[in-house]
């Protein structure tokens, strides 16, 4: 009999927080979102001040010298907890207002820098998009 338990393995899902976009932030200048298939409110409890965004990490040891690891991002009402899975794309899109609001929340900038910073990455949204 074949000895099958060198293909099997323990995993575990790590999540954590991994920063904050803010409702306002949600929107580009004429109006439309930044991401069109999650609404800037929560449509669970439409009483969100910001989204908290989450990485989750999926990673499966197994008894070869294997390790498979897979991240999941998620965008997590900061009211009732309801969780959206994102698409890479649309977190690479959030992935710098998520940044520069955490050097603000830091005191790493001004709130005058930090309102021009993410002024100029809405900015580039609009552009990227055009």
């Amino acid at each position: 009999m074949e000895d099958k338990s060198l293909f099997f393995g323990n995993g575990s899902v790590i999540t954590k927080i991994i920063g904050k976009v803010f409702y306002e932030q949600m929107y580009l200048e004429e109006g439309k979102w930044i991401l069109p298939r999650i609404s800037p409110k929560c449509e669970k409890c439409d009483n969100n001040d910001y989204y908290n965004i989450s990485r989750s990490s999926n990673m499966q040891v197994f008894y070869i010298p294997i390790v498979k690891h897979d991240l999941i991002y998620s965008i997590i009402c900061s009211n009732c907890g309801e969780r959206i899975e994102l698409e890479f794309d649309e977190y690479l899109i959030i992935e710098p207002l998520m940044k520069v609001n955490k050097k603000y929340e830091k005191g790493k900038i001004t709130k005058h820098e930090h309102e021009m910073q993410v002024k100029d990455i809405l900015s580039k949204i609009m552009m990227d998009r055009r």
